[in-house]
């Protein structure tokens, strides 16, 4: 995470705490749509799209999740569950070679 604090980051931590009971619920789309608006309210969380990539990876939609696993590698390059489910889902598409990298 961005050591900048944003002013609507309790805001987005509601909305991670909501999607992460949705997930817990194996209710993966509405926990991606908490997870979404988390990222909206506070666009440097880099927990809340790695957990947006984690749920789109349980529902099989591992390309976009890899797109979530980077933006979190972006935002907090040390996030290291990203990269570990990035590779997850690299593994997952079959392109293992990739994914070592």
């Amino acid at each position: 995470m961005s050591d900048e604090k944003n002013p609507n980051r309790d805001e987005a931590e509601k909305h991670l705490q909501a999607g992460n009971e949705f997930f817990e619920q194996g209710n993966y789309e509405e926990a991606i749509k908490k997870y979404a608006k988390a990222t909206q309210a506070d666009p440097k969380h880099a927990v809340a799209y790695s957990n947006w990539g984690v749920a789109l990876g349980e529902l099989g939609r591992h390309e976009e999740a890899i797109g979530k696993y980077g933006k979190a590698t972006e935002v907090d390059p040390k996030h290291a569950g990203a990269y570990y489910n990035w590779g997850n889902a690299l593994g997952e598409l079959g392109r293992h070679e990739e994914a070592i990298e």
